[in-house]
């Protein structure tokens, strides 16, 4: 596998089973596979793709694989310093007060050595470099369901249409009692037992509303999209989109909200929402700015590695047609959303409204090793087009929602939740910006 370029913060990752956070009801849920073959050329991509995990697009993987330049023998390794790590090995090995197996403090050291660089910068052992891959892809061999767990109990959130949980006739609110004969309880170990290989069975006992004994059902698990974008109508001709996080395919995801919503009514304006966003693939990043933008720079990435130096340009294209457009963040936005949000603010495409974002700046390279694992370092550093870095500093919103709550009284302050956005106080007040923003063009 080659390495994947990421721009993620893992402080906000999270399971692909077991989902805890809220949603909104109507929100619409897109589906996709690669990146969309528009505006961002296959010759510019291959840049950074050049160290991309390989994508659902054949097209697209035969041009990304490359060798990694990570792991190319650029110096020679001195020997001295090694004399004195293999020294330090053998004497915790015959001197440690107990016995320490050789492997464990092998694997102590790759840990020690990465964490010490910066914090995001870390190793990987085969099975969570696994679970990386399929949060990355959005993608897994499971049921279809979304659990949340509670009071001891596991429950199914919401069901994936035309899923394996879906035609065994899971229902949301389900109360998962056994998996394959075992208790199942409120545990995210729990959870991840509902995904395995490809095509398993699984035995699920459901305790119901309404019904006095156990419903006991045998699904297979099949491949399972997770998606990262959604969408509804917040007000005549405002949407509010959600990007959970910076998948492989959230661009494409984006670009069929957008027409669907195109198709429903004339899109005045958007809330384009990446709070809690911690980030993820920087290519798709770039597709995303690029479709809000007909022009302008979106990023540009510094790096000792001359193959890893870029710099990315919109192209022609605005699908949303020149519709007002807010970015709603907050402090656990980061990474590949916060250079979203950089580059619409800095190309004044888009007010940004909310609370400083948790700032990120820095690109990570997976590369795989022998052993089957990954160390994931930080490989390359990104600026927005004002060639501002994003490290520590995040991007300060236009209209900060902090300020509102400690007691501004301005038309964008927090106040009481706008009807059209439910009990949300910082969508109402992304709504009251954009709307401030549509009476301005009239």
């Amino acid at each position: 596998m080659p390495p994947m370029i990421i721009t993620h913060c893992a402080h906000a990752a999270g399971t692909a089973s077991a989902v805890t956070h809220a949603r909104s009801p109507g929100l619409h849920r897109g589906v996709g596979g690669g990146f969309p073959p528009r505006k961002i050329a296959l010759a510019t991509l291959s840049q950074v793709l050049a160290c991309c995990l390989v994508v659902a697009n054949p097209a697209f993987a035969a041009a990304a694989i490359a060798p990694a330049p990570a792991v190319e023998a650029r110096e020679k390794i001195p020997l001295d310093e090694l004399r004195e790590f293999a020294a330090v090995y053998a004497a915790i090995r015959a001197s440690h007060v107990d016995a320490v197996d050789g492997k464990r403090l092998m694997h102590a050291a790759m840990v020690g050595m990465l964490r010490a660089l910066d914090p995001h910068s870390e190793y990987y052992d085969a099975e969570t470099l696994a679970e990386f891959d399929r949060n990355m892809r959005g993608r897994y061999a499971g049921i279809g369901v979304e659990v949340v767990t509670f009071a001891g109990i596991l429950q199914v959130l919401s069901v994936a249409e035309d899923s394996p949980a879906a035609r065994g006739g899971v229902k949301p609110g389900d109360i998962i009692e056994r998996i394959d004969g075992q208790v199942a309880g409120a545990s995210a170990q729990d959870a991840d037992r509902l995904r395995g290989p490809l095509d398993s069975t699984l035995a699920l006992s459901l305790r119901r509303e309404g019904r006095s004994r156990p419903i006991e059902v045998v699904l297979k698990r099949a491949p399972v999209v997770l998606p990262s974008v959604e969408s509804d109508w917040l007000a005549a001709g405002i949407a509010h989109v959600r990007i959970s996080q910076v998948r492989e395919r959230s661009a494409l995801e984006l670009r069929q909200h957008l027409a669907r919503l195109g198709k429903e009514q004339k899109l005045r304006g958007i809330v384009l929402d990446l709070r809690g966003n911690p980030g993820g693939v920087l290519p798709a990043a770039v597709v995303i700015s690029d479709s809000f933008l007909d022009s302008g720079r979106i990023v540009r990435t510094h790096s000792r590695l001359p193959e890893l130096e870029a710099t990315f340009d919109a192209h022609p294209g605005d699908l949303a047609h020149g519709a007002a457009l807010v970015v709603l963040v907050d402090g656990a936005t980061a990474s590949a959303a916060e250079l979203i949000a950089a580059a619409l603010q800095e190309n004044g495409r888009a007010r940004v409204v909310g609370t400083r974002t948790f700032g990120k700046g820095s690109v990570q390279t997976v590369v795989p090793i022998e052993s089957g694992g990954a160390i994931k370092l930080t490989t390359a550093r990104y600026f927005t087009p004002k060639e501002r870095s994003l490290q520590s500093a995040g991007v300060v919103p236009d209209v900060d929602l902090a300020l509102g709550r400690a007691g501004s009284s301005g038309p964008d302050a927090v106040q009481s939740a706008d009807p059209d956005a439910e009990d949300d106080a910082e969508l109402a007040a992304a709504l009251r910006a954009l709307r401030a923003d549509l009476a301005t063009r009239n």
